[in-house]
């Protein structure tokens, strides 16, 4: 293998050639080529659901891609953004592409612009910023989504003991309580569900308060230019 990416990686599966023919076959424009490679780099590098919501509207809805094709472009713009290296070139990759029969070589003119493109964005951005989000990401697990609910609890009375007949069983609602539950979606598919009440909810918003203010003040200690910010 010629590129790097080729040679220190394992071969592309069969599904990655389907998503290659249906890339292929898109109407590919200049005035994609100057956002698509973008999009994707955003959704690779999404720590959230958010950001990757965000590049899906704009493949879907901007460009009008049906979800095969959408598919298909953040897969194939995905392999490579995350197997690309520094010293690749175009030509090499085009070569490997070709040796390795991942595409018929008819179509290999019509998928290069976008490999070209996507070349260009991982060399000029997306491997510092990979790098990055792999330095703030790795150990611990990391938050990718949040969800919440309101609920309301009765407060019961008189509520029946173990072991009580429960014919004879006349509960009484003497009011409600407010409860906010909350559902974090974390790295590796987890999730972690609580509960809090409004003091518990005070609580936690200053504690972030705190935290955002820290690294504030870390952050203008070191001075930005010594720092990248996600």
């Amino acid at each position: 293998m010629k590129s790097k990416m080729f040679r220190n990686n394992p071969a592309p599966s069969k599904e990655f050639s389907d998503d290659m023919d249906i890339v292929a076959s898109l109407d590919i424009t200049k005035q994609r080529l100057e956002v698509l490679p973008k999009v994707i780099s955003q959704y690779v590098l999404s720590i959230d659901s958010k950001g990757e919501t965000e590049a899906l509207e704009v493949l879907r809805k901007v460009w009008s891609l049906t979800p095969k094709e959408t598919g298909a472009v953040l897969g194939v713009g995905g392999f490579f953004l995350q197997r690309m290296e520094m010293e690749d070139s175009i030509d090499n990759i085009m070569a490997d592409l070709e040796t390795l029969a991942v595409i018929e070589s008819k179509k290999l003119h019509a998928i290069r612009p976008f490999v070209e493109a996507l070349l260009e964005e991982y060399k000029s951005k997306f491997n510092a910023e990979h790098l990055a989000v792999s330095a703030q990401s790795s150990g611990l697990k990391i938050i990718k989504g949040i969800t919440h609910i309101v609920d309301l609890r009765p407060v019961v009375s008189n509520r029946i003991e173990l072991g009580e007949d429960v014919s004879a069983y006349k509960p009484s609602v003497d009011t409600l309580v407010p409860v906010a539950i909350l559902r974090l979606r974390l790295s590796g598919d987890d999730e972690f569900v609580f509960q809090m009440n409004r003091k518990t909810l005070r609580i936690l918003q200053n504690e972030l308060k705190a935290i955002d203010k820290e690294l504030e003040e870390t952050i203008a200690f070191v001075g930005k230019e010594k720092i990248t910010l996600l």
